[in-house]
């Protein structure tokens, strides 16, 4: 597993977390709360994946000049 994936897992655990007691207190339903963050850091996940992985990339090309 590349140090990039472990990166985005633990990032997204702590953020989980998070979102989920502001859900929450914002909600009043745990219920609601757990799917809207799930939904929300589902896809945030895949975005952040992406991201890094095109940022190393970039920063690759332009060390490699």
């Amino acid at each position: 597993m590349s140090m990039t994936l472990i990166k985005v897992i633990c990032w997204r655990f702590v953020s989980i977390l998070i979102t989920i007691v502001i859900m929450w207190l914002f909600t009043g339903d745990v219920k609601e709360a757990s799917g809207l963050t799930l939904a929300l850091h589902t896809v945030l996940t895949a975005a952040n994946y992406a991201f890094e992985i095109v940022w190393e990339k970039l920063y690759e090309e332009r060390r490699s000049r």
